[in-house]
């Protein structure tokens, strides 16, 4: 099985569309908090009437919660060890936002990064393939941390 690719031309390090919102949700720093993410995401695309939206965010949530989770626990002792979700609309599509304490931007995997039976490793590849390359990441403007976005277009 090959990774998929994203095209990586449009991944920016810039703040999300519509700018920096604080998070609305935060969650624990634990693998449960993807199943969270995904109840609110879901949640969200069905106020806005945009289920058909719900299976490609779902990846997305769950890719970026579960960075973030792995990513904070390495981080040893941090004023915030919770993580941020923000789930909104803005006229480009639905914005799925992640905020952690880390400040290290996350990794620019390439599909030629990965053999073949790799495990791991892959999930900004997926997230990317997902919102057709449009994700990126920022500091936070007011405090310590970073928030990693991904824009699903209906």
């Amino acid at each position: 099985m090959n990774a998929p690719s994203a095209p990586a031309a449009t991944t920016t390090d810039a703040a999300p569309p519509g700018g920096y919102v604080p998070p609305e949700r935060l969650l624990r720093v634990a693998e449960e908090s993807a199943a969270t993410a995904r109840r609110e995401v879901t949640r969200a695309l069905a106020r806005w009437g945009l289920p058909q939206l719900a299976p490609d965010a779902e990846v997305v949530v769950s890719e970026l919660v579960a960075n973030a989770v792995a990513h904070v626990r390495t981080l040893g002792p941090v004023r915030d060890r919770r993580i941020g979700l923000t789930v909104r609309r803005v006229p480009e599509g639905v914005l799925v936002e992640v905020h952690d304490a880390g400040s290290q931007p996350p990794p620019r995997p390439a599909p030629e990064d990965f053999p073949d039976l790799a495990e791991g490793g892959r999930g900004l590849l997926i997230v990317g393939a997902l919102t057709e390359g449009v994700w990126g990441t920022s500091p936070r403007p007011h405090g310590a941390g970073k928030v990693v976005w991904a824009l699903l277009t209906p």
